[in-house]
């Protein structure tokens, strides 16, 4: 692999499960190309040589398929890697499209930890141990008796992503206070920015996102932290 982000073209004619796998897909770097047609599909293909294809095999005007044989008899993408999601478990369905060439058959529904191992696999490259999950939760930030507020966007095991009020330089250390959903306990853990960057207006009271490593979890807030993400990839 090179050091550009890895490509990957999502394919589904149903909106809700694009906007998912894109979302997932996003969380870990990947730069996303979608369609919702076999055509289309194939001209993106063609255009961006994904590294991945995740293709759904009922599409209208032309089935995934039969674009996956289109892809698998051209030069220039029969080297894509790709995976069949269906909500078709028929034997006769995955038979078909494992003789037609496609690295991985999943059917639907799926959990995002299936995804990312199926992708991880096919793509041969690493995941990562912190990976990050979607989560809204309120969280307050102390730095030498200033206080300021934020909403995360994402967390890991290694650390939060928040859209903040305030604004500090990369390496600051604050202590950050947020629960978990559906959890009781309280967090209250000493973290470093890694990353800032302004947001959009159209974020509203949220001007900067903040990138937080955590530096000192202790054991159980790690296995809680832990448990947490996992669950929530398995959902």
């Amino acid at each position: 692999m090179t050091d550009r982000p890895t490509k990957v073209l999502l394919v589904d004619d149903v909106r809700l499960f694009l906007e998912l796998e894109k979302t997932f897909f996003r969380r870990q770097g990947c730069e996303i190309f979608t369609a919702t047609a076999g055509p289309e599909a194939l001209d993106l293909a063609r255009r961006e040589k994904p590294d991945l294809l995740v293709l759904d095999l009922y599409l209208p005007e032309m089935d995934g398929l039969e674009v996956l044989k289109r892809i698998r008899s051209d030069e220039e993408m029969k080297k894509i890697k790709v995976i069949i999601v269906s909500v078709s478990g028929k034997e006769e369905d995955i038979q078909a499209c494992k003789h037609a060439g496609c690295d991985a058959y999943l059917t639907k529904p799926i959990t995002q930890k299936m995804l990312l191992d199926t992708a991880a696999q096919l793509l041969r490259i690493p995941q990562r141990i912190d990976i990050r999950i979607w989560v809204e939760i309120e969280v307050e930030g102390f730095r030498d008796g200033e206080k300021f507020y934020g909403q995360s966007d994402n967390i890991s095991i290694g650390g939060i992503y928040i859209k903040s009020d305030k604004d500090f330089p990369i390496s600051t250390s604050v202590n950050l206070r947020f629960s978990l959903p559906g959890q009781e306990s309280v967090f209250s853990i000493r973290s470093q920015i890694l990353r800032t960057e302004k947001l959009p207006v159209t974020i509203g009271k949220f001007r900067y996102g903040l990138g937080f490593r955590f530096l000192d979890l202790s054991p159980q807030e790690s296995r809680q932290i832990q448990t947490f993400v996992q669950k929530t990839m398995e959902k």
